[in-house]
């Protein structure tokens, strides 16, 4: 049995990169679920603070998917949209203690990312999605083998 959840993610470029976020669980795209009183933009801005510290402007959708994830016994049916945004202000940092927001070369990026849908969103922003232009695509992923190694840390 699976659950729905709609969330937003931001895809930010800064000079090549793409911001990020670590866990102990793997690498993301900022972002998260969208609450009841919420459009998806509302939480994609407060996703991303909450993440990275981040303060971001003029989200532009880009496109969308469907991706499940988690156990066989839990399965969340994850409804995406992706945003194209611009970072403006950095706080001190993010209000989560284990997320470490990076920037991330493009290519390191689309590697390290935990869900496929989020590297194809990268993939579709940067222009680098000539096999896969499409407005939805629906993905199945099961366990990451891991992030590549982060090249720089975001300081605030």
């Amino acid at each position: 049995m699976s659950v729905e959840r709609a969330g937003a993610y931001a895809v930010a470029l800064v000079a090549g990169k793409v911001l990020v976020f670590e866990t102990p669980h793997g690498v993301y795209l900022p972002g998260g679920g969208v609450n009841a009183a919420e459009t998806p933009q509302d939480a994609l801005r407060r996703e991303v603070r909450e993440e990275t510290g981040y303060t971001v402007e003029a989200p532009r959708r880009v496109g969308a998917a469907r991706q499940y994830v988690g156990a066989e016994t839990a399965r969340t049916n994850k409804l995406e949209e992706f945003f194209a945004v611009t970072l403006v202000d950095h706080s001190a940092g993010g209000a989560e203690p284990d997320h470490r927001a990076r920037l991330l070369p493009v290519a390191v990026a689309t590697a390290a990312l935990a869900e496929p849908a989020q590297a194809w969103a990268v993939r579709l922003v940067t222009g680098d999605d000539h096999l896969e232009r499409l407005s939805e695509t629906d993905t199945a992923s099961g366990e990451s083998g891991g992030p590549a190694a982060p090249s720089d840390q975001v300081s605030g």
